[in-house]
């Protein structure tokens, strides 16, 4: 049978707002020349933790109170972690920078929403251009991805701003 005779049944806009609101509904969209269909997302729960496994949160304040930092770990999969670091201004400020201990075997593998300019052992990252600059209570967040086991505790976040 000739598949390429046939009408498409659904255009490429339909098919992508298929396959997003299936991912938020936890479903794994398989899209064909024919269609888009719905099928379960694979899940393997023994090897995925959540946060809420992990000690809370830590935060530094630095001695001044113009800047703090929150550590927190959303997810872990076998072989390495997704985290985020909140800056929050305590005065106004025009730059930021935190740093963190990694774990012996860990590597920072995707940053955002900061710059990297030392990423040995320990993490150190600077505001971006369009993120240094808070008023006091605004935040600003950094994501990351990093391969390795999860920290053994959560790890202390130190931020210093001007």
């Amino acid at each position: 049978m000739n598949t390429s005779a046939r009408p498409r049944r659904q255009s490429t806009a339909v098919g992508l707002v298929l396959t997003l609101s299936a991912a938020l509904a936890g479903s794994l969209v398989v899209a064909g020349q024919s269609g888009a269909t719905a099928q379960p997302a694979p899940t393997n729960t023994s090897s995925v933790t959540h946060p809420t496994d992990y000690p809370p949160s830590s935060t530094t304040t630095t001695p001044t109170g113009r800047c703090t930092a929150v550590y927190r770990l959303i997810s872990t999969w076998p072989g390495g972690l997704l985290g985020e670091v909140v800056v929050t201004a305590g005065t106004p400020i025009t730059t930021w920078n935190v740093q963190w201990t990694l774990a012996p075997e860990q590597v920072v593998t995707n940053l955002w929403g900061g710059v990297a300019y030392d990423l040995g052992r320990t993490a150190n990252v600077r505001n971006a251009d369009w993120n240094g600059v808070l008023a006091p209570q605004d935040t600003a967040t950094i994501g990351f991805t990093v391969s390795g086991s999860p920290h053994p505790s959560t790890p202390i976040v130190s931020c210093t701003a001007s």
